[in-house]
């Protein structure tokens, strides 16, 4: 007998889950609802995909998006229709802003039944934009088999589209029809279904290139480079890197350069030796500031948390600002923006300090940064040191036991 749409709708979903292990996925973090049972049970059969059951959709979106952080790889995001996919919604715009993969999958009821006072059945389509680096639907109905290659061919472009060319969040929804399961005795219909269609499938992959600058690039901006006396590089939010750590390190052992970092940047202590750069610019004087200020800028990473960097970035207008990045739109977050390097931060500061001359013996730059920072520190520790017992002390003596490298 012929497998009903049922088996047929239930075999494209495992299919599923295992071409997201083709990709190298791993996680799924699952929110269980009524409608989104065959995609659960499709990818909890899946023994290469560790599940999560997160039962509050909110929460279940910030564990997936910090898996995601963690690993740089896709999360999996599971539930079902109706308003607990808007649940997702602020760790899908946090995914998008920070460049963190989730692939967002959201059971739906059949799009007849949108607006026909249907439970649960509201306007999923394109549900978490402009938040997200793609969206997609798969088809309803998929008896034939050129909507399943359909289905499958969107699965492939949607996991590229997590990473490439920039990373982030993307979305699918998936109508699913009642019946939501198969009858027993289909099983093995399905399965001889899904042999016969897996021979002919193929693993749409998307070879990674490595963006760089070109020699007469490089020219112009190593002669930018010796016109500058004071060089200030700022990290903003990044993921751990130990060769970004170790370029930046040696980058900041010459005079002329200064390195500092937000909070997310992930740089300390090995990146960076200056720790404290938002409470130093936070209580400065003026003319301190502007001894301070960069001839050139060079920023990487994501947003900054730091209103007091901005603020002074923002003061620095007759600089040089190039900002490094792989792909994507450049912030012009300081209002100076002046080139954008598509290159890998690490790869590019490599490249950098190998390229560049020894900075001039006589430089002070970054010695007048330390030598605020070391009063800042100093003024830090005074503080907490005298403070009574509450949250600055509490989260200070957490800190000073915290094993090194942590």
């Amino acid at each position: 007998m012929p497998a009903s749409d049922t088996a047929l709708r239930q075999t494209l979903l495992e299919q599923v889950a295992h071409h997201c292990v083709q990709h190298g996925l791993t996680h799924a973090v699952i929110s269980p609802g009524s409608r989104s049972a065959p995609l659960t049970a499709a990818f909890a059969a899946n023994q290469n995909i560790q599940c999560q059951v997160v039962y509050d959709e909110r929460s279940a979106g910030y564990i997936a998006l910090g898996i995601a952080q963690q690993s740089g790889v896709p999360t999996v995001l599971i539930c079902t229709s109706g308003t607990a996919a808007l649940n997702y919604a602020p760790a899908v715009t946090e995914a998008f802003y920070q460049q963190v993969p989730l692939l967002i999958l959201t059971a739906d009821r059949p799009p007849e039944w949108i607006d026909q006072q249907d439970n649960q059945a509201i306007h999923q389509d394109r549900l978490y934009e402009p938040h997200l680096q793609a969206s997609y639907s798969f088809p309803a109905d998929i008896v034939h088999a050129d909507a399943r290659w359909h289905a499958l061919r969107l699965l492939d472009e949607a996991l590229a589209r997590c990473t490439q060319p920039v990373p982030g969040p993307v979305h699918i929804n998936v109508p699913l029809r009642e019946p939501l399961y198969p009858a027993a005795n289909e099983a093995a219909v399905a399965s001889s279904w899904r042999e016969a269609d897996e021979g002919s499938r193929r693993q749409i992959q998307r070879l990674a290139a490595r963006p760089g600058l070109a020699a007469e690039s490089w020219e112009s901006l190593l002669t930018q480079w010796q016109a500058a006396r004071r060089k200030l590089v700022v990290a903003g939010l990044h993921r751990p890197d130990p060769s970004l750590q170790a370029a930046l390190k040696a980058l900041s052992q010459r005079g002329d350069v200064a390195v500092i970092a937000d909070i997310t940047a992930n740089l300390f202590p090995m990146g960076t030796d200056l720790i404290h750069a938002d409470a130093l610019l936070g209580t400065q004087s003026e003319t301190v500031l502007d001894a301070l200020q960069p001839d050139l800028i060079i920023s990487f990473g994501g947003p900054i948390t730091s209103k007091y960097i901005k603020q002074f970035l923002r003061g620095a207008q007759s600089v040089a600002h190039w900002r490094v990045q792989p792909a994507g739109p450049a912030p012009d977050t300081y209002q100076n923006l002046t080139y954008v390097l598509p290159a890998e931060p690490a790869s590019f500061f490599a490249d950098l300090a190998r390229r560049i001359p020894p900075a001039p013996s006589a430089a002070g730059y970054a010695d007048a940064w330390r030598a605020l920072e070391q009063e800042t520190t100093e003024s830090i520790s005074h503080f907490l040191d005298a403070a009574p017992f509450g949250e600055f002390r509490a989260c200070w003596q957490v800190m000073q036991r915290l094993p090194a490298g942590s």
